[in-house]
């Protein structure tokens, strides 16, 4: 089957704060105990330990024990990319930006419209990964750079995925390279079909 790929706009806002603890390694294997898988979705009481707590007036509805309340790291691109949607599957790719540090990279972003919930980020080419974001779910993956490689622990706050409907997509996570600190990042991107 030979999808029609739309031509589109996309418009990417980030924001990035500095978290001052580990939430990945030594919190999450203290709460879940050795046996538990390192992937899956957490409990409130768990991601409560881990110093996330729901609040209606916070950012993404959610505070982060330890975040920074020094103006986060703000950045907004516009790339050109491509939109194929089959009635099942939704998939957005694009051209990463030199500013990103990830030029040289095409970004995919993939869900079912049974599920939106549940989306896939994909990189390919000088940097290359594969992310799944879930709400209250933590994943881990493999950044393949051209220096080495380094794993990244993924915890979702929320998915907010209206992008067959209106053409947004907000991701509220917070992501941490291994040995490295945690940040909290915003993602909002905003597609026009052309």
């Amino acid at each position: 089957m030979n999808l029609k790929k739309t031509p589109a706009i996309i418009t990417i806002k980030t924001e990035r704060r500095g978290v001052h603890a580990s939430l990945f390694d030594g919190i999450l294997s203290a709460i879940l105990g050795e046996d538990q898988p390192e992937e899956g979705e957490l409990s409130p009481e768990a991601e409560l330990m881990m110093g996330i707590t729901a609040a209606s007036d916070a950012k993404g509805g959610y505070f982060v024990k330890g975040e920074d309340t020094q103006s986060p790291e703000s950045l907004e691109i516009i790339s050109e990319g491509y939109v194929t949607d089959d009635g099942d599957s939704y998939t957005l790719c694009y051209e990463e930006s030199q500013l990103t540090g990830l030029e040289g990279s095409l970004s995919c972003i993939t869900f079912r419209h049974s599920d939106k919930s549940l989306v896939n980020m994909t990189r390919s080419g000088a940097v290359s990964t594969a992310m799944t974001f879930r709400p209250h779910c933590r994943t881990i993956s493999s950044y393949q750079t051209p220096f080495m490689p380094f794993e990244v622990g993924i915890h979702c706050l929320t998915v907010d995925n209206r992008l067959p409907e209106e053409g947004v997509l907000v991701l509220d996570y917070i992501v941490e390279i291994r040995g490295g600190e945690a940040e909290r990042c915003f993602m909002e991107l905003s597609v026009k079909c052309r």
